[in-house]
This record gives structure tokens, C-alpha cells and sequence, in this order.
């Protein structure tokens, strides 16, 4: 993750490309490094000399940098698009869609199908399932409908990946006082709409 030159380095070319600005260089470091620094160095870099290179006036907010280094980091995140995602998922029913029922052999032996990658198979079922796309007499809808499905779980999943860490964790721990409420409300019979 962004080590604390890197950030001094972004930090100075911000600093040196706005000459005129009076930048703190101390505390806009602690503030770079507590927004950059859960980022590859390398991101950060190249978010901020992408930043620097632009034709934009204005000295850059560190959002605006995270925003840019996260570009670079899922501009090509190996996820398939969901047009991509669909055409995996039939070529998939296709050849082991009735695997479910009837075991698909090979050399005599009953073999596993392949996995299907995670988010194509969690996009499935929430449209129905293998099953239901497997014998769908409306694959066009379905398709709009997995693309669909896909593109929120997608979505989510770089949601979740920006997300900066003190904020997973604060979620995290008002997730689990949220819980604690909730059972102590049902123990005392308050739940019971």
C-alpha cells in the first residue's frame, strides 16, 4: 500500500505544480496518506501525475486523486463485462445445464462441471437460477435481466473495493451494535411487530 514517500512525492508534485497555493506540506500529506494510503503505490502516482497533466486549473482534492487511482486500479480488473458475463454463463448452461440432474461423464465416470466465476453464478441465481435459465423459453429477457443483476453486483463489488478502510470498519462495528440491539428488542418481546 502507498508508503509514506510515495505520498511525500505526490504530495510535492501537487505542491510544485501549484506553485501559487500555500500548501501546509505536513498536513496535506497526513491527510494523503490517511485517503492513499490503503492504495498501491503506483496508482498513486499515476492518479496524481495523470491529475497534474490535465488541463485542469484547480489544485486537485485528494478525493479527486483517490477517484483517478482507483480508475487506473479497475480500469482492466480481469471481470468481465456483463454482455461478456452473459455469453459465459450460456456457453456454461449450454454444455452443463442439466448437470444438476443428470451428472455429465466423462471416460465413464460422472465428472463436476466447472465453477462458474462467482459473481456470473451469484447474477444467475438471482434471476431464478441455472435451472430456470436453463430451460427459459425467453432468453432475451433473461439476458436483460442477468445484465442487469450483474451490473448492480458489479457495481457493489467496486463500491466495496473504494471504500477507504476506517469506514469498512466503521460500518462493520455499527453492523454488529446494530445486531446486538436487535436481539436484545427480540428477547425482551419490543420485536414482536
Amino acid at each position: 500500500m502507498a508508503a509514506t514517500e510515495t505520498i511525500t512525492k505526490a504530495v510535492a508534485l501537487v505542491a510544485r505544480n501549484w506553485p501559487d497555493k500555500e500548501l501546509d506540506l505536513a498536513k496535506t500529506r497526513d491527510l494523503y496518506g490517511t485517503i492513499l494510503g490503503d492504495l498501491p503505490d503506483a496508482a498513486v502516482m499515476a492518479a496524481v501525475t495523470k491529475r497534474i497533466a490535465s488541463d485542469n486549473p484547480f489544485l486537485p482534492r485528494v478525493g479527486e486523486i483517490r477517484k483517478l487511482a482507483l480508475d487506473v486500479l479497475f480500469q482492466d480488473d480481469g471481470q468481465p463485462t456483463p454482455e461478456q458475463a452473459w455469453g459465459t454463463l450460456l456457453k456454461w448452461v449450454r454444455r452443463y445445464g442439466s448437470a444438476y440432474s443428470i451428472p455429465y461423464w466423462r471416460d465413464g465416470k460422472p465428472v463436476e462441471p466447472p465453477k462458474l466465476p462467482k459473481m456470473i453464478r451469484q447474477a444467475a441465481d438471482d434471476i431464478g437460477g441455472i435451472g430456470a435459465i436453463a430451460n427459459s423459453e425467453f432468453l432475451a429477457a433473461d439476458r436483460a435481466r442477468f445484465i442487469d443483476a450483474y451490473t448492480v453486483r458489479a457495481k457493489r463489488r467496486r463500491t466495496r473495493l473504494e471504500e477507504l478502510p476506517a469506514v469498512t470498519r466503521a460500518r462493520e462495528q455499527l453492523r454488529g451494535e446494530a445486531h446486538e440491539i436487535a436481539a436484545k428488542r427480540l428477547a425482551s418481546g419490543d420485536g414482536d411487530g
